[in-house]
């Protein structure tokens, strides 16, 4: 009896940990946000590039609204305007991961994130399993880049992790038995109109599994023409088909409740201006715009049936909104 109540006790407090409603509208003033992720206590984990001055870290924001830094002190640069240098984490399985372009690496959290509490940070990279991809990514045929620049990643159930690489055009795998990477699949390039004499990269920005086919957004390299950004799907066995055409500088891919894509419009961009303030968008598959007038979102997660959270890198901050 005593056991059985003790063991109701703690099921009841995990529940109460894992329903606490949000209580923040928005959370501002974060520094080249790059990607969310939510725990099983429905917290979320946001990566920060930081000012390129070898200050990006891994945050994560309680229902409260508080943010707590987790890991700090972690290499970025600036290029082209922009910095580089850690991408969007990923929490699947009660397993966080999170990539580091700049320095090719991939990180695994030991411990299960939803576990952990404040006591427990800041946390350490000796709390992290490290995997060097950037070796690898660099020798594929498709890269044309000086260093890997891992943007997303997904854990299948089978415990393989599929790595979405924007510098080498490619999603990678890494097998949970061996530990080796593969080459999955490859994006190919994006013809250009003249007076531009070479292809566009498709630069894949965005990963998504619907329970029997991967589906990846796509940017379209330099000069970022309109209406060159494509959405591809991905089979089990690694085939490319493209799924949707004629979009701009997508930047991020999600699955609405009844499992179709929805996706981010970076910006639009000027050879003069460079991308634009505002001119980001939330789309569905057919490219009508469900939201407009956006700063440079970077990041879109379902958080139930038509509440997203959104995150704008143009502006550092973490929003909701429904779609």
């Amino acid at each position: 009896m005593l056991a059985a109540a003790l063991s109701a006790i703690i099921i009841s407090c995990r529940d109460k940990e894992v329903t606490e409603e949000e209580t923040w509208s928005e959370i501002s003033n974060l520094n080249a946000p790059m990607g969310i992720a939510k725990d099983s206590k429905g917290r979320l984990w946001v990566t920060e590039g930081g000012t390129g001055a070898n200050d990006a870290r891994l945050s994560v924001i309680s229902p409260a609204g508080n943010k707590t830094e987790v890991l700090t002190g972690l290499p970025s640069a600036v290029s082209n305007g922009a910095v580089e240098g850690i991408s969007r984490p990923h929490i699947r399985n009660n397993t966080l991961f999170f990539a580091h372009g700049v320095s090719g690496l991939i990180y695994k959290l030991k411990a299960d994130p939803g576990s952990l509490g404040e006591a427990d940070f800041p946390l350490s990279k000796s709390d992290f399993e490290v995997w060097d991809i950037n070796s690898f990514a660099r020798a594929l045929p498709t890269s044309n880049d000086s260093n890997t620049n891992v943007i997303d990643l997904y854990l299948h159930d089978n415990g393989d992790l599929y790595i979405l690489d924007a510098g080498a055009n490619a999603m990678i795998r890494r097998d949970h038995a061996s530990g080796n990477f593969s080459l999955f699949a490859e994006f190919p390039k994006i013809p250009t109109p003249a007076p531009f004499p070479v292809s566009e990269d498709a630069v894949p920005t965005g990963l998504v599994y619907d329970g029997s086919r991967f589906l990846v957004s796509t940017l379209s390299g330099a000069p970022f023409n309109p209406e060159k950004a494509r959405i591809f799907s991905v089979s089990t066995a690694g085939q490319v088909t493209e799924y949707k055409s004629a979009f701009t500088n997508l930047i991020h891919i999600e699955l609405d409740k009844s499992g179709k894509p929805v996706v981010l419009q970076y910006a639009l961009f000027g050879l003069e201006t460079g991308f634009q303030a505002k001119t980001g968008s939330i789309l569905d598959e057919n490219g009508a715009a469900l939201a407009s007038g956006i700063n440079q979102p970077i990041d879109l997660v379902r958080k139930n049936d038509d509440t997203y959270y959104l995150l704008s890198y143009g502006d550092g901050t973490l929003k909701k909104i429904n779609l």
